[in-house]
């Protein structure tokens, strides 16, 4: 993409959002105590803890929250006044903060969130041709110390999330950290991401061509369930090979599963490396997921820069 240059308009409104899932309180205490300290000239930041009610109820599965599920047509043009709480609230934060796909949404969404897995920083981005948001995961990805890894959604997929009220969007994934459960070192890591994402967005905005470049990606490719009983009961636990090593290459025949049994455990089928991510995620035992497998991929970026008027 040498010589290309992408103009977007300028990024005036920008929201922090936290406790979408409410257990997830890294999030929740950024917004509350944080974000509000943090400021840029060119930048409105507005902050929101999206669930409110659901926030302090650490005993809350992710899968019983309902924001990042309705905030789609049928149910926009469906609500009533006996829509569950977690359907009405979505629909508000959409009257606030979009409506989606309207010029009157804010321009960048700032999502936070935590997981059980040992993701360390992760970046969430959910397209690979929203180069805006990427190069700014790029930016903050090169900032860090420590690991800091961009996940890109599944290409193709519609996205329904909260963050997709937004222009552009990112998700701030922090882990590991148990739900119901605030630690000092996720919550500061958190939050000096958050400031070197709004320093990028000032530079942005003041005018700066953001060069061309190549960002890598981890994108997702599939689910992986526990070995079940006809019940739906596990039988096998994750191995303690592939326990806590989100990210790290799984080769074929590689254990992925202890049987609870005993005996031998159970082997990656697949036919080529991929590199599982959110291994053991709590919230995701419901779901019928015990990882997600990804592809390493890499992204080329054209240069960027703000519209001139």
């Amino acid at each position: 993409m040498e010589g290309q240059r992408t103009c977007y308009p300028p990024l005036r409104r920008v929201l922090v959002s936290g406790g979408t899932h409410g257990n997830e309180l890294g999030g929740v205490y950024v917004v509350r105590h944080g974000a509000p300290c943090l400021s840029v000239s060119s930048v409105c930041v507005q902050t929101v803890v999206t669930e409110p009610v659901l926030s302090g109820q650490s005993g809350l599965s992710v899968s019983s929250v309902c924001v990042q599920t309705v905030v789609t047509e049928p149910v926009l043009s469906g609500q009533s006044a006996d829509s569950p709480y977690e359907v009405r609230r979505a629909l508000e934060l959409n009257q606030i903060f979009g409506p989606k796909g309207s010029d009157q949404a804010v321009d960048f969404i700032c999502d936070l969130h935590n997981t059980t897995a040992n993701t360390q920083a992760c970046l969430i981005c959910d397209s690979q041709s929203d180069y805006l948001s990427l190069h700014a995961a790029r930016y903050l990805q090169s900032l860090s110390k420590q690991p800091c890894r961009i996940l890109l959604m599944k290409r193709n997929t519609p996205s329904f999330s909260f963050m997709s009220i937004g222009k552009h969007n990112m998700t701030i994934e922090m882990g590991p950290q148990p739900p119901g459960v605030i630690r000092a070192d996720v919550y500061s890591k958190t939050l000096r991401l958050l400031q070197c994402l709004l320093d990028w967005i000032e530079l942005f905005n003041t005018g700066a061509v953001i060069p061309a470049g190549s960002v890598q990606c981890f994108e997702v490719d599939q689910k992986i369930d526990y070995p079940r009983d006809s019940d739906g009961q596990l039988t096998a636990c994750i191995h303690p090979q592939l326990q806590d090593r989100d990210f790290e290459p799984l080769n074929p025949e590689d254990p992925i599963f202890q049987p609870f049994s005993g005996g031998d455990p159970l082997v990656f089928g697949g036919e080529e490396t991929v590199y599982p991510v959110f291994v053991n995620e709590c919230a995701y035992y419901s779901k019928g997921i015990a990882f997600w497998t990804t592809k390493k991929i890499t992204i080329s970026l054209p240069a960027i820069t703000v519209t001139q008027k």
